[in-house]
């Protein structure tokens, strides 16, 4: 089956082979097989947050396999602090996509807006997470004010949510409050 999806990050098995988590609209965040020649062009190209068409084949465990990959738009970041963000954003998206996730393509917008790539500054980063909470039913109210401050009621949004602070996060209150 094709899909578009969103790529979160890797994880090593063996030598020629890893484990890719795709978020899509089907599964919502998955993890998928990837083995043999297509890991190192893989590993070369995919950024996290790239934007890509998947086939994903299924099998009789948990885990699917990723057979075949396109990529349609990979990140452009330009800095330390866009590549925390947009990390820490991704990481959050993971742990909140469990089943039919169907916001591909507003994980998309939050990522690519006007052919930039964002999360180059902590305003966007509270506004995309607010929308992502919004969504997934989280949060009963969508504000869309841009105040740093709300940073902190974000904060206790995500302990509430997930049972615990990232450590993605520790690194954008050390990278923007130090």
């Amino acid at each position: 089956m094709i899909e578009q999806g969103i790529f979160l990050r890797s994880y090593p098995i063996k030598e020629n082979s890893f484990i890719v988590k795709i978020l899509t609209d089907s599964f919502g965040s998955l993890p998928a097989l990837l083995k043999g020649s297509k890991k190192a062009i893989f590993r070369k190209l995919i950024f996290p947050g790239t934007f890509m068409d998947v086939e994903l084949v299924k099998t009789k465990g948990e885990i699917m396999i990723l057979n075949e990959y396109s990529i349609i738009r990979s990140p452009n970041i330009g800095s330390f602090r866009q590549s925390i963000l947009l990390s820490s954003y991704l990481d959050i998206i993971d742990k909140i996509a469990r089943g039919a996730f169907e916001s591909v393509k507003r994980v998309y917008a939050n990522i690519f807006f006007e052919n930039e790539t964002q999360f180059k500054d902590l305003d966007w980063f509270v506004k995309s997470l607010k929308e992502e909470f919004y969504y997934a039913g989280f949060v009963d109210e969508l504000h869309y004010e841009k105040d740093i401050s709300d940073f902190k009621a974000l904060k206790k949004q995500m302990i509430e949510i997930l049972g615990y602070l990232p450590k993605s996060i520790k690194l954008i209150e050390k990278e923007f409050y130090e």
